[in-house]
């Protein structure tokens, strides 16, 4: 997962991204499990937020052990304030959680409101990572995506079409999305060991292995989960 944090966000002359969206073709592709991970080695030494928008399917803040009393869903319809709404999980790490959504999550992911939290976190933290639903199942991440600095496109090993990634990155682009880098998840130890060497970058978008199968979802690189999940 360091290897990564330096591939995506570390390589390069041109400054870093600040609001990134990761998302992937269709489920089950790793998405919160990279983001949380993520989130992990950065946060020593960054001040780093993850917003979990996928309003439709969540899991990130239930697999953290997050309190969701409110979230994102709460905040874009007006029940509640994005302070309040706020969680600490880890090692510094800020968490909006989705929460529960009453209306469509696509309608309320169009709305000016989206922008306006994903700016407010911006502006008190060096790194926003924005978890959101695949593409295949919907064009809310594609919304959001238009809105970052870049997008970071997952794809699993051995199960993901080249197809799929490329219609993938097609409709981030096609909305104004930059598409900033890919990474291949779930990816066998032995076969990690004899991509390592391959990682590297592919006209402006970067690429990168991530942590093998085996890994424990949830958790940054093969250390634990950082315990004491509390209230901002």
């Amino acid at each position: 997962m360091r290897r990564l944090r330096a591939t995506l966000f570390l390589a390069g002359t041109g400054e870093a991204p600040a609001l990134v969206a990761v998302t992937a073709s269709e489920p089950g592709e790793g998405v919160s499990t990279l983001v949380t991970g993520l989130a992990g080695v950065l946060a020593p030494g960054s001040r780093v937020a993850v917003v979990e928008a996928d309003l439709r399917d969540p899991v990130l803040a239930r697999r953290l052990g997050l309190d969701e009393t409110a979230g994102l869903g709460e905040v874009l319809e007006g029940r509640a304030d994005l302070a309040e709404a706020l969680t600490t999980w880890g090692d510094g790490v800020t968490v909006l959680p989705a929460g529960t959504a009453t209306r469509d999550p696509g309608d309320l992911l169009a709305t000016a409101r989206v922008g306006e939290v994903l700016d407010r976190l911006r502006a008190t933290h060096d790194v926003v990572l924005v978890d959101t639903p695949p593409l295949g199942s919907s064009v809310d991440a594609a919304l959001l995506a238009r809105r970052c600095d870049g997008a970071v496109v997952l794809c699993r090993a051995g199960a993901t079409a080249r197809e799929e990634v490329a219609a993938t990155v097609s409709e981030l682009t096609a909305v104004g999305a930059r598409v900033i880098g890919g990474v291949l998840t779930m990816v066998p130890a032995r076969r990690r060991r004899r991509r390592s060497a391959a990682r590297g970058a592919t006209g402006s978008v970067r690429t990168a292995v991530a942590a093998p199968e085996e890994e424990p979802v949830g958790l940054p690189d093969e250390e634990a989960a950082p315990a004491g999940a509390h209230r901002a």
